[in-house]
């Protein structure tokens, strides 16, 4: 990809948005150049410098025209990866007028299990105040790439506590135009009706 161009409808008006991209001898995206399309113009809005390790984006630097013919720095995100070349972790900044240099606003740490397939994210949301925000998300499967169970949890002072939690069940794959009959089955439940909890009564596991 050299060149993209990006139509946004503003109130019946069109605005027209080109990006150019610059590749390095690796054939790195290293340079993103964004402008804004006015009256067969083309000014400069804004551009995103890309570093890269083994052909892994590892820096993006985000920057905004500043209107005299110059940039300002906006955004920044850093990725790192696992010794199998897994993306590990994202953490994003923001540039701080007032400090001078990068706030960082938010990290996303992801876990993996013994044959790589992810097993936990954690979320950190950092405030201009000091303080965090965080949750964590765990993945147990079935087989192969197929999830089990999704499991949430929050954070509170000191520990994560489970917030709530998602099954996944499949058929066994095969597929036909009618629906096989089935035997119905009986399920007491006590009591009925319920305003709160109730009881299921199963013969067996289901």
């Amino acid at each position: 990809l050299t060149e993209s161009i990006t139509s946004f409808d503003y109130f019946g008006q069109p605005l027209l948005f080109k990006d150019v991209h610059t590749y390095d001898a690796q054939g790195d995206n290293t340079l993103i150049e964004s402008f804004a399309l006015f009256n067969g113009a083309e000014i400069p809005s804004g551009k995103t410098e890309l570093k890269y390790a083994n052909h892994q984006v590892t820096q993006e630097i985000a920057f905004v025209a500043d209107g005299i013919g110059g940039f300002m720095a906006q955004s920044k995100i850093i990725y790192s990866y696992t010794a199998a070349g897994l993306l590990e972790q994202v953490r994003n900044y923001e540039w701080s007028l007032d400090a001078n240099d990068w706030a960082q606003t938010q990290s996303v740490t992801n876990g993996y299990d013994a044959v790589q397939r992810i097993n936990s994210r954690e979320k950190v949301l950092y405030n201009q105040d000091g303080t965090e925000q965080r949750d964590r998300s765990e993945f147990a499967y079935v087989e192969g790439e197929n999830l089990a169970m999704e499991s949430y949890y929050y954070w509170d002072i000191d520990a994560f506590f489970l917030n709530n939690r998602k099954f996944y069940y499949y058929s066994d794959g095969t597929l036909s135009d009618k629906e096989a009959d089935r035997n119905a089955q009986h399920l007491a439940v006590s009591p009925n009706p319920a305003t709160d909890l109730a009881r299921l009564n199963l013969e067996v596991p289901a």
